[in-house]
């Protein structure tokens, strides 16, 4: 056998098989490669930690005025926790904490126009708006008649909280939505941290409200607002007068798959006008509508999506910086990213879902200064974690 193998005709054959297998490996490793590209984001070093509680919500501003974005939650347990950040992707607590206030849902802007970042809260299932006010290094003081009544029943449920200018005069305004009677409460800001309802509020919408957004969805230049109704399996909304007041549309509201939770208002397919998106809390279906730039809107032809499973918040977002609009949403199992294409459909982001939570809370934000929006997680047991893009931006 020895002597058979060593035959020149067998060296020959050897030879040939060597230099096929050399030749087709990198054409298998490069098929391998494309067929797996790299996740979209991945966990930045050192920048996990624990905040001892559940995070309820989670948001990013610049508390401290350092010029970088701090982290700011609200926990089970009426705590809020306050990390400030170094640039780097790395944030370290902020000394006093944890402040002491009941919240399901909070909201940050200057409420009294002294620079500093204030802080607006809701609870679940308490009636009003707590409203602190910040110091500019992220302690934070209750305001005067804190907190605001936004309704006129003592148990309306909220489940939504935004800061905007409504009535366009360079004041902060609070709009919550109030599940238990159907309603869109405005509360008008003085520039002072005080506020007051607008006339006319609570505005009557679809049954139970979630969270909602606020966007000018007939180009107007007026405040528009958007209402996720859980149990019309509709959306409603409501065209902004630019002093406060508010009226639907007329064909709101539109019908949208069942139990829509949460809505945003963005221009997913570049057209200039705002269109709706919508996920829904017990099925996995992403719905769009797109707006005609006057107030109506119809189902997109690529809608639903499925995205395979469950959804909650959703926030648009560019995050691969090709200049379009993308999805980020807080899934049943991690943050899932939808990468918008020209035409307004959808695909998933490699990689997605990041980070492995039920319910997952996250923001997004540019917390280490290099012009591209990273993702803040939070899981159930408190773990908060920085993603970063894996990849340099899309190409313009």
């Amino acid at each position: 056998m020895k002597q058979l193998m060593s035959h020149p005709i067998y060296e020959r054959i050897s030879l040939s098989i060597f230099w096929i297998l050399l030749i087709l490996t990198p054409a298998c490793t490069a098929q391998i490669k494309s067929g797996s590209p790299a996740p979209l984001f991945v966990s930045a070093q050192n920048a996990s930690f624990n905040i001892g509680k559940r995070p309820l919500d989670i948001v990013l501003s610049d508390l401290n005025k350092d010029g970088k974005l701090d982290i700011v939650t609200c926990n089970e347990g009426d705590s809020v926790t306050v990390f400030f950040g170094n640039r780097a992707g790395g944030f370290t607590a902020a000394p006093g904490g944890p402040i002491r206030v009941a919240a399901h849902l909070i909201a940050l802007g200057d409420v009294n126009n002294d620079g500093a970042v204030d802080l607006t809260a809701t609870h679940h299932d308490r009636a009003g708006v707590e409203v602190l006010l910040g110091m500019g290094d992220g302690k934070f003081g209750p305001a005067a008649n804190s907190p605001f009544s936004a309704h006129q029943r003592s148990k309306a449920h909220n489940h939504g909280l935004a800061l905007n200018d409504i009535n366009s005069d360079g004041n902060l305004d609070i709009t919550t939505s109030n599940q238990e009677d159907n309603s869109l409460s405005v509360l008008l800001g003085n520039g002072r941290g005080g506020f007051s309802p607008a006339a006319g509020s609570p505005f009557a919408v679809g049954q139970a409200p979630y969270p909602h957004a606020v966007g000018d969805v007939n180009r107007d230049g007026k405040a528009d607002i958007v209402t996720p109704n859980v149990r019309s399996n509709n959306v409603t909304v409501l065209l902004g007068d630019g002093r406060g007041g508010f009226s639907p549309t007329p064909k709101s509201p539109f019908g949208v798959a069942s139990r829509p939770y949460y809505v945003a208002v963005a221009d997913v397919n570049a057209d200039g006008k705002a269109d709706l998106v919508a996920t829904h809390d017990d099925i996995g279906l992403i719905t769009t509508l797109l707006g005609d730039g006057k107030g109506d809107f119809t189902q997109a032809p690529t809608s639903p999506f499925d995205l395979g499973r469950q959804a909650y918040k959703l926030v648009a977002a560019d995050v691969n910086g090709d200049d379009r609009v993308d999805l980020v949403i807080g899934t049943d199992a991690g943050v899932a990213v939808l990468l918008t294409n020209a035409d307004g459909s959808y695909v998933l982001a490699p990689g997605s879902p990041f980070g492995s939570s039920v319910y997952a809370k996250f923001a997004v934000g540019d917390v280490n200064g290099d012009g591209r929006p990273e993702l803040i997680t939070a899981t159930e047991a408190g773990d908060i974690t920085v993603l970063l893009p894996s990849r340099p931006a899309a190409k313009k």
